[in-house]
């Protein structure tokens, strides 16, 4: 053998050794991120279900005959209530915002009309009150409008929801 024989048969083992070894971590490193995105779903779906879990509670919360007999205080006017409704559902929306990060945008985005629609719909109803109106007439007026759009509007989202979160398994 001469030396040009002997130095291709080192130039070519030295190839094969390195490709087993790029071979060898590339398994190795592919192994580990399935690992790694095996605990990052375990960590993660349980958050992502308990987002949609507290969205869906948020939004059976401010539906209006529900937030309506939920807050009825009878010594406050019908204004002074439809500013504690209003309250209530932003401060229930802002406790819940942080669970945005654990839905899709347009799930988000159908929580914040149905939330715009809700504020909506009770300062409707107030607007349809004498102006002498009480708590209670307010409160009235809400559960009387069981068949409402916003009401339909609360259902799809939730059903949106339901659907989105089934899609995880």
């Amino acid at each position: 053998m001469n030396n040009f024989e002997i130095i291709s048969l080192i130039l070519y083992l030295f190839l094969f050794v390195s490709m087993m070894v790029i071979i060898f971590f590339g398994i190795d490193f592919l192994r580990n991120k399935k690992a790694s995105q095996s605990e990052t779903i375990r960590i993660i779906t349980p958050l992502r279900l308990q987002a949609y879990e507290r969205i869906i509670l948020y939004l059976e919360r401010i539906s209006p005959q529900v937030i309506a007999t939920r807050l009825l205080n009878p010594v406050l006017t019908a204004r002074e209530f439809q500013n504690t409704i209003i309250q209530s559902i932003n401060e229930e929306f802002n406790h819940n915002y942080t669970q945005q990060l654990y839905v899709s945008d347009e799930t988000w985005k159908k929580v914040l009309l149905v939330k715009e629609n809700v504020i909506r719909s009770v300062k409707i109803a107030f607007a349809t009150l004498p102006e002498k109106a009480t708590a209670s007439d307010l409160a009235s007026r809400l559960l009387e409008d069981k068949e409402q759009q916003v009401q339909k509007e609360i259902s799809q989202a939730i059903a949106y929801l339901k659907k989105e979160a089934q899609s995880l398994f």
